[in-house]
């Protein structure tokens, strides 16, 4: 009978020992999962912001390309229309020359 009752109160004590090491070893378990979701959670927002940066750089970058094309095709244009105001300015120098030596020719025959 003692034998019995000793042998009922190991099995009640491994069957406790064994339970409470099951608790805390699933307790570190899921600790470990949350800690592990928590960093993967972490990571997963660090790259999709990052995405988002590099996105928003990207576009940045592409409209400010345009504007900087666009600021040199203008300076090209003011370029070419000085150019062209220059030409037209020594073009109406020459007409004005060559009326001027017209009518001195008209008038010098005239008066003959």
């Amino acid at each position: 009978r003692r034998a019995k009752w000793r042998c009922d109160l190991r099995l009640r004590s491994i069957i406790l020992i064994q339970a409470t090491a099951r608790r805390h070893l699933a307790r570190i378990n899921t600790k470990t999962i949350a800690k592990k979701k928590l960093i993967e959670s972490a990571v997963t927002a660090s790259k999709v912001q990052e995405l988002r940066e590099r996105t928003s750089a990207k576009c940045i970058q592409f409209w400010w390309r345009i504007v900087l094309d666009w600021m040199k095709e203008k300076k090209a244009a003011l370029t070419i229309e000085r150019f062209f105001i220059f030409v037209k300015a020594e073009v109406d120098r020459e007409v004005q020359k060559r009326e001027a030596k017209r009518l001195t020719k008209e008038k010098k025959r005239r008066e003959q």
